[in-house]
């Protein structure tokens, strides 16, 4: 379950791309199934082993805002509220979430490693983008952070403009106005409410890049456990 949470569907015990909540007879899908993992395939989509069925017009949120099942693509990280039918799970709500998008600062295909906005991320394996890439340009991360603060890229596409520059992760330490991410102290703007920011919190910070850093503009606060209330 490196970087993901609950239990893991699937025999092998394996979990990097995220974990599932494998539903059975046993009461356990009551009140819904909450599945954070990769998308490993589609037709409906894979999640982790866990098949999940969705309508064509199907609510899917990316980068904060609203998009459709055709955003969805085979590496991305999601977050998917699900009822069991007739049919098995069924898609709710479907969210796909990114750790960093912004400019590339250095890349080392080679070695397998570039950084983004200050983030280290490592390479996924035989992704085209890695061989186009170059410092400067744009790129969306999906993945999940190893437990140095690492992003293991499972995912790499290229934003389209107007989407926002971004750093999501779980804050290390709240310091006056500034909170620390995977090591990297990120300022917040006077205007913006840090009631709800507090060690061990989930947050993506939203702004625009300004050289390696992040000028944050505005900030989403997640649960403290992932779907809490939603699902059982």
């Amino acid at each position: 379950g490196l970087g993901g949470t609950g239990l893991t569907a699937g025999d092998d015990g394996s979990g990097i791309g995220g974990t599932g909540h494998e539903p059975s007879g046993d009461g356990r899908g009551i009140g819904g199934t909450g599945i954070v993992g990769t998308v490993t395939a589609f037709g409906s989509i894979w999640v982790n082993g866990v098949e999940v069925h969705y309508r064509d017009d199907q609510p899917v949120t990316l980068y904060g805002r609203a998009g459709t099942p055709a955003d969805l693509r085979v590496g991305q990280v999601v977050e998917v509220e699900a009822d069991e039918s007739s049919a098995g799970l069924r898609a709710r709500a479907i969210g796909v979430r990114h750790v960093v998008v912004g400019p590339v600062a250095s890349i080392d295909p080679v070695g397998g490693e570039m950084t983004v906005l200050g983030q280290r991320v490592r390479l996924p394996a035989a992704d085209p983008l890695t061989v186009v890439l170059r410092p400067g340009e744009r790129v969306a991360v999906s993945g999940l952070r190893d437990q140095e603060g690492v992003v293991v890229a499972s995912r790499l596409d290229q934003p389209a403009a107007g989407v926002p520059d971004l750093v999501g992760g779980i804050v290390e330490r709240v310091d006056g106005r500034d909170v620390l991410i995977a090591g990297r102290r990120f300022p917040l703007p006077e205007d913006i409410d840090r009631s709800g920011i507090r060690p061990e919190s989930d947050v993506t910070l939203y702004g625009q890049a300004a050289g390696d850093r992040l000028r944050v503009q505005r900030i989403h606060v997640g649960p403290r456990l992932p779907f809490d209330g939603k699902v059982r």
